[in-house]
């Protein structure tokens, strides 16, 4: 008995060391400077917030080709201010600001244009410091067809002809854009413009799109669809000339003879013709290719023009 209640009194002092030992680990993860005493030392303030990690995402830049550079041409204006725009737009931490867009244009201007911009630069001109301003007064300068009259002029007299229909649609979307016309005047003009035999075909649509954008879509559909079935007439029209030239020789079997109906065997079909016991010119049985009552005389075995060995060495006569 005396055994046992010696045992139950380790037990409950173990118990308790174990818990003052708890205490005190979590004494320390509460506060890691109270290693040796049994109290958490008071806290003079606050403790600051640990600053967050912050990931900054570079973003990679878009690989553009280098914009071409501008001599002048009144035609190419807009191509230049676009391709000017695009960088600015896939790239605006490289050109943060009116002067560095600026800047970056001029790099690229030559011949006239280069001509034109040195006083600018030598007074240190306020467009330099201002990229609609320096936009608006470059086209002012260069694009003889931002007034909107030569503009209108211009899509007046825009036809289509024989160039494709992409390139009609191009050179109107061009001079559209430079002009204020309603949208029902827009597709009566791009109507005029289009060939005659896609305006026949849009002439038997009823009814016709409302809005200039979908009859553009329409006239590609029809205009592919037009492509399509003109391949098709033309190969049509090359089986037809040589089914009439196999037509004009007399009886099958002397087309035959001719060459104009018998095609070269695939690989396959020669092989199958061989293991039947077929005829590898005429495709029957009972004699083979050396035999064959088709075949016409003074040709090898692929069915060639060959010429008699006792004319090989015979001169040719004038």
């Amino acid at each position: 008995m005396k055994a046992l209640v010696l045992v139950q009194q380790e037990l409950v002092e173990s118990r308790l060391e174990i818990n003052a030992l708890k205490g005190h680990v979590e004494r320390m993860q509460r506060n890691p400077f109270a290693v040796n005493t049994g109290r958490v030392p008071q806290v003079v303030g606050p403790a600051e917030p640990v600053p967050p990690h912050v990931t900054v995402n570079i973003p990679t830049p878009i690989p553009l080709a280098a914009p071409e550079r501008y001599a002048g041409d009144p035609h190419k204006v807009q191509i230049f201010l676009t391709q000017m725009m695009l960088h600015f737009s896939c790239r605006p931490t490289v050109f943060p600001s009116s002067q560095a867009r600026v800047a970056f244009s001029i790099s690229y201007l030559t011949g006239d244009a280069a001509a034109w911009v040195v006083p600018l630069v030598s007074g240190n001109s306020p467009l330099l410091h201002d990229w609609d301003a320096f936009r608006r007064e470059f086209e002012r300068v260069f694009d003889r067809r931002a007034t909107t009259m030569c503009a209108d002029r211009e899509l007046l007299e825009l036809r289509q002809g024989k160039t494709e229909l992409v390139t009609y649609l191009a050179k109107f979307n061009r001079l559209i854009a430079e002009t204020a016309w309603p949208e029902d005047k827009r597709m009566v003009i791009y109507h005029q413009g289009l060939r005659e035999d896609l305006k026949d075909v849009l002439a038997q649509i009823d009814p016709l799109p409302t809005t200039c954008v979908d009859l553009i879509n329409l006239t590609l559909r029809l205009d592919h669809r037009m492509a399509e079935r003109s391949g098709q007439r033309i190969k049509g029209e090359k089986v037809g000339t040589q089914v009439d030239r196999v037509k004009t020789h007399e009886g099958g079997t002397e087309a035959m003879e001719l060459g104009l109906v018998r095609s070269s065997l695939s690989r396959e079909e020669r092989e199958v013709r061989r293991r039947t016991g077929l005829c590898l010119y005429c495709g029957k049985k009972g004699h083979f290719i050396r035999d064959c009552p088709v075949k016409p005389k003074g040709r090898d075995r692929l069915g060639r023009f060959v010429r008699p060995a006792s004319l090989i060495n015979k001169p040719l006569e004038n």
